[in-house]
């Protein structure tokens, strides 16, 4: 047996010898034996390290693949000599580097993503695994070296500074580096990049300070610059390769009033200038100011001695500087012939830094034309229309009391009066020459009807003076004078006329005609004349005789029209329900004519319409026109009002206004009442238009009241149909009753003949017995009274009838039966036979109805109920 375990150690010892000694129990005798045992390896050892902790230096940014170097561990089993395997823990820290499963090889799997400024360093756990699955593990410290991979950035893209030229700049230029501070990648240097101003300007290249080298001068500048100079400052690092980054650097450089004005041009100035014009230019100086900006070049230029009051100085800037307008005041007129014909002036160009130039100026007054002409006055002229003259109508004569002058004439404007009222002329029909001469334009008909006078406005101006003013204006009328030249116009105010027939009688006016000339006076006076009235209908068109005339009386209207009445020279057939075209001429004085149709619809008094409203008549007649438009837009017809009147409501005490209109079609139809009735009374003009007619009083439409002796005969006539309408029903109620009850007794008269019929009788006579006739035993005998049968009050119960007739009576019989057998509860009893007062048998004579019910009752036997009865009112021969 193992005595001490821990001292069997396959890794100390593989194999251990033991010598066994045996003795006897009186350890005489001894025996060794020599034993080898060899010891089986067990793998019960970890793989380990050398190090715990192995450091790596690698460069950022590296290649793929690159051998930080190989970590491999022992193990003292000899069973996991050659057998252990090797991973990087964690399982992120793959993504970066990787080892060599079975050698311990660690190299870099991604070496773009190794940022030495995202992470500096790394520490991975290299884990060794022995064929058991023990583990044994170690630190893998990996530090990234820079590499020059950082570009130096400007703290800002653009640097701007401002310093007045003649003083001292400073700004400093500020660049950082990401990479590693302690090396020669991060360290920046600065300099400025050559341009046209970066010999004027210095950068210390450790502090990036930047100076201007020397005085800066603004006016040494190009003016186009505006006083900016631009340069581009670099920051290099001292890395290799060195990388490097620019910034824009904006100086504005500030300007100084340190220049005074300069004239452009030698002195003295001399210019020369026309008398008698106030305002006019005289001429110019210049000067320029060598400082850059606005403020300080800008140069204001004023007199200082020798003006006099007479003229005044404006400054205004160009291109080259500034430039002084010199001008004569426009309240002073220079006079040639004042003792003063020239000016001596004294002109001073200053800036806002009161650094000041003179200069003289000489002015010499010129002697000018300057006496305006004369135009004449109250020129009037006069001209028919519609002329074409070949002479002048006449010519302008002006005046000028210069001795040297040349005058012309110009027309500036013409007016003309149309119509009472003054304004601008619709067409030119006049023209001034330049020598005066006022002519027609013949590309214009002169037309007193658009306009009866015209006012030329002409100037007459002296052609030899300087001096555009120097003219005269003037008015010059011409009244046109009118001739008769134009035809009369009809004004068609309404489409047609709606012509009650039953109203028009002799002289009655059917409808109206306007005519309107535009000539004046007695040139305009117009007549009309009826020349041909056709008619028109559905049935018939023909030439009607001339029954309608016009009251032509030669009235105008406040509008100028001309209007004439179409009346009736006799009354108008009620046949004639249609259209009337009538044609009717126009003319005046001088025979001048045109002709238009009158249209004139006829409908009867049936077709008008009485509209109630609850407004007096004269708020009716104010809303005339709004009414019109409301009841036109709903029924798509012409409204024609008939009349406006006031009626009293008897049953309400109130009063209301009728107003009776027709609604006429153009094609001569016209709307009852009924139609106008559903039309005002649908939903959909209701919605539309209910709000307003009831806002205007209307309450609704009336059947149409013509004349009072009308509605007694209709009265009349509605009474005696009534009356006629009960007389029948009365008729006709006592007919029905009449009818039923001579139908139940024939019904009656039936039966009992079916019944007779099986019974014999010991006197009957022979023959077929019919009861409820007048016809026995004997061919047109009657057994009562003995006389013929009349054939008139024969009722067909004959023996020779049909077949069908008695299938029917016997039908009767049976159908009844039942109904009669509980029906009569009387006791039947035997009918006596009537006596007639006129004539009277004998003999008792027993009436065969009777006797074959009797007959039949006895044998039906004492238990049968009996079903006749006695009636002696009437018999079988009543019927």
């Amino acid at each position: 047996m193992i005595k001490d375990s821990s001292a069997v150690d396959y890794e100390k010892k593989t194999v251990m010898s033991v010598q066994i000694f045996a003795e006897d129990v009186s350890a005489d005798f001894t025996s060794m034996a020599s034993v080898t045992i060899t010891i089986n390896d067990i793998n019960d050892n970890f793989p380990k390290f050398e190090e715990d902790v192995y450091e790596f230096s690698i460069d950022e940014h590296c290649d793929d693949g690159t051998v930080l170097g190989i970590i491999t561990a022992a193990d003292e089993d000899a069973l996991d000599n050659g057998k252990l395997t090797y991973k990087l823990l964690p399982e992120s820290m793959r993504e970066l580097f990787d080892v060599h499963p079975d050698n311990g090889t660690i190299v870099v799997k991604n070496g773009q993503h190794l940022d030495r400024e995202g992470t500096n360093s790394y520490s991975p756990t290299l884990q060794a695994i022995d064929s058991d699955g023990q583990i044994g593990t170690t630190v893998l410290m990996i530090n990234i070296l820079d590499i020059n991979d950082q570009t130096p950035v400007m703290n800002r893209e653009l640097y701007e500074a401002y310093v007045q030229e003649n003083h001292k700049l400073e700004i400093k230029i500020q660049a950082t580096d990401g990479d590693d501070p302690k090396k020669p990648n991060s360290m920046i240097q600065y300099r400025i990049d050559n341009s046209p101003f970066s010999s004027n300007f210095t950068i210390d290249q450790d502090s990036g300070v930047l100076q201007n080298n020397g005085r800066l001068d603004r006016e040494a500048m190009d003016p186009a610059l505006d006083g900016v100079i631009k340069l581009m400052v670099i920051a290099s690092d001292m890395g290799t390769p060195s990388l490097s980054s620019t910034a824009n650097v904006t100086i504005n450089i500030g300007d100084e009033n340190d220049n005074s004005p300069q004239y452009l041009d030698p002195a003295p100035y001399e210019f020369k200038v026309k008398e008698s014009e106030g305002g006019i230019w005289v001429g110019s100086v210049r000067a320029h100011d060598g400082d850059q900006s606005d403020f300080n070049n800008r140069i204001f230029f004023s007199i200082t001695d020798g003006s006099f009051g007479s003229f005044i100085l404006f400054s205004e800037a160009i291109s080259e500087g500034y430039r002084g307008n010199i001008t004569v005041d426009p309240a002073v007129e220079l006079d040639y012939e004042s003792d003063r014909k020239t000016y001596d002036l004294t002109v001073e160009a200053s800036d806002l830094g009161q650094q000041k130039v003179e200069t003289t100026v000489k002015v010499i007054v010129v002697d000018v034309n300057d006496t305006p002409p004369e135009f004449p006055s109250d020129m009037t002229l006069s001209v028919k229309e519609n002329s074409t003259l070949s002479m002048p109508l006449g010519t302008i004569e002006g005046k000028d009391v210069d001795t040297e002058h040349l005058l012309e004439y110009e027309l500036d404007s013409t007016e003309c009066q149309c119509n009472g009222v003054r304004g601008p002329c619709p067409e030119e029909w006049f023209k001034v020459e330049r020598n005066g001469d006022l002519i027609t334009n013949s590309v214009y008909d002169i037309d007193f009807e658009k306009c009866d006078k015209v006012f030329m406005h002409a100037k007459v101006v002296d052609v030899l003076t300087e001096k555009r003013r120097d003219s005269t204006e003037g008015v010059v009328t011409i009244n046109i004078v009118d001739i008769n030249d134009n035809t009369p116009e009809f004004v068609v105010l309404q489409d047609f006329y709606v012509v009650v027939i039953e109203k028009v009688e002799v002289g009655t006016s059917v409808g109206r005609v306007y005519a309107i000339d535009r000539d004046t006076g007695e040139n305009r006076k117009t007549k009309f004349e009826v020349i041909k009235v056709d008619f028109v209908s559905s049935e018939v068109n023909s030439t009607e005789s001339l029954f309608l005339y016009a009251d032509s009386a030669n009235q105008e209207d406040a509008d100028g029209r001309f209007t004439a009445h179409i009346r009736s020279r006799k009354a108008m057939e009620n046949n004639k329900r249609g259209k009337f075209m009538v044609q009717v001429k126009a003319s005046n004085l001088d025979g001048l004519s045109s002709t238009s149709v009158v249209e004139l619809l006829t409908v009867d008094s049936t077709y008008r319409v009485s509209l109630r409203f609850s407004a007096s008549v004269s708020e009716v007649n104010e809303n005339l026109p709004q009414i019109r438009a409301i009841l036109i837009s709903a029924t798509k017809a012409t409204v024609e009002f008939f009349n406006v009147f006031s009626e009293t409501v008897i049953q309400r005490a109130e009063e209301m206004t009728i107003l009776e209109a027709y609604f006429v079609f153009p094609n001569g139809t016209a709307l009852d009442y009924d139609a106008v009735t559903s039309i005002l009374n649908s939903e959909e003009v209701y919605k539309e238009h209910g709000y307003q007619l009831t806002q205007l009083g209307f309450t609704g439409i009336s059947t149409t009241v013509t004349e009072s002796t009308d509605v007694k005969t209709e009265v009349f006539i509605m009474i005696g149909l009534m009356a006629a309408l009960a007389i029948v029903l009365v008729v006709t109620t006592t007919s029905l009753v009449c009818i039923r009850r001579n139908y139940k007794r024939k019904l009656k008269a039936a039966k009992a003949m079916n019944s007779a019929a099986s019974v014999v009788i010991e006197n009957q006579k022979t023959g077929p017995v019919v009861p409820g006739t007048n016809k026995y035993t004997k061919e047109g005998a009657n057994p009562v009274l003995n006389m013929n049968i009349d054939t008139a009050t024969d009722l067909g119960f004959d023996e020779d009838g049909s077949s069908a007739d008695r299938e029917s009576l016997n039908s009767l019989d049976y159908n009844i039966d039942m109904t009669m057998a509980e029906k009569d509860t009387m006791p039947m009893m035997v009918i006596q036979e009537e006596e007639e007062e006129d004539e009277r048998s004998e003999s008792p004579y027993i009436e065969p109805l009777g006797a074959a019910l009797a007959q039949r009752e006895k044998r039906r036997g004492a238990d049968s109920p009996s079903i006749t009865f006695a009636n002696p009112s009437t018999d079988t021969t009543d019927l």
